[in-house]
C-alpha cells in the first residue's frame, strides 16, 4: 500500500473513532440528564447493553490501534456505561450461594397460567392461586414448604402490555411483596430490561435483586442477540441461582435455597 494511501486509512480510521467515541458520549449524556421524550429514552434505554458492548469493542479496536488519549476516553465512557448497567442488573455472572437446598423453576413463554416447580423432596402447595396486577394482567403465585421455610413464587409476563399498565402492575406487585413474611420468588418477563427506572425503583423498594446474568433470549427463541433483555429471576439475599438451561420456549432456573 502507498503512502497516500496510508494516509488516507489512518485518516479513515482516526474519523470513525472519534465519531464513534463521540455518539458514545452523547447517548450516555442524553440518558444522564433525560434529555428528550419520556418514549425516546426509554426505547434508548433498552439498548443500553447493546450500546455497552458496542463501546467495549471500541475499547479494544481503540487499543489496537494504539490511540491511547482516545482509549482513554473510551475507558471512561465504559465505566459510566458499565455503573449504569450494575446498579441493579448483573452482567456476566448469575447471584450464587453455598446451599445444599435446591429447587428448580421453568418459565415458559405464553404459558405464565401455570408455575413449574421441580425438587425431589417437594411437599404439596400451601397455598396457590391469581395475583390481580392490572385489568389485563393476572399472575399465578405458589406457596411452598421446604426444609422449614415458606417460599412464595410467582410467574409473570408483562410482555404484551402497555408501559402505563407496566407501571400499574409493579406497584401491585410492589405492595404484595410487602405483605409477605416469607421468601419471595418472582421470575418470567417483566417487559423491561433490569436497568430500566421503573424496574429500578420497584426493586429497591422491594429490597429484590436480579439473580441471573443477562439473558439472550425472548423466551420463544434460544438465542435473540437484538432481543431487549426482560427475562430474570429476581429474589431477596437468601436465593441463590447456579445455572440457567435455555431452551426454545422454555428458560429453566436452578435454584440454591
Amino acid at each position: 500500500m502507498g503512502y497516500f494511501s496510508q494516509r488516507k486509512k489512518r485518516a479513515r480510521e482516526n474519523l470513525f473513532m472519534l465519531f464513534s467515541l463521540v455518539g458514545l458520549f452523547f447517548v450516555y449524556f442524553i440518558l444522564f440528564f433525560e434529555l428528550g421524550s419520556a418514549d425516546f429514552l426509554l426505547k434508548l434505554r433498552s439498548f443500553l447493553f447493546h450500546i455497552y458492548l458496542f463501546n467495549l469493542l471500541m475499547l479494544f479496536y481503540i487499543g489496537f490501534h494504539q490511540k491511547y488519549i482516545y482509549l482513554g476516553i473510551c475507558f471512561a465512557l465504559l465505566t459510566v456505561g458499565y455503573t449504569s448497567l450494575t446498579a441493579q442488573a448483573r452482567l456476566f455472572f448469575n447471584y450464587q450461594k453455598d446451599s445444599p437446598q435446591e429447587l428448580q423453576v421453568t418459565y415458559k413463554k405464553g404459558k405464565n397460567a401455570q408455575i413449574y416447580v421441580r425438587q425431589n423432596s417437594l411437599e404439596e402447595p400451601m397455598n396457590k392461586g391469581q395475583i390481580f396486577l392490572s385489568p389485563n394482567l393476572h399472575s399465578p403465585f405458589l406457596t411452598i414448604s421446604q426444609s422449614g421455610e415458606e417460599y412464595t413464587l410467582i410467574s409473570v409476563d408483562f410482555s404484551k402490555v402497555s408501559e402505563q399498565e407496566k407501571h400499574i402492575a409493579l406497584k401491585n406487585l410492589e405492595t404484595y411483596v410487602l405483605m409477605q413474611n416469607n421468601t419471595v420468588i418472582i421470575y418470567g418477563d417483566f417487559g423491561m430490561p433490569a436497568w430500566s427506572k421503573t424496574f429500578q425503583q420497584f426493586l429497591t423498594k422491594t429490597d429484590l435483586s436480579v439473580k441471573n446474568k443477562i439473558i439472550f433470549s425472548d423466551g420463544r427463541k434460544k438465542f435473540s442477540f437484538w432481543n431487549i433483555p426482560s427475562i430474570n429471576l429476581i429474589s431477596f439475599k437468601n436465593i441463590g441461582l447456579n445455572s440457567i438451561q435455555v431452551q426454545p420456549k422454555n428458560i429453566t432456573f436452578n435454584l440454591n435455597l
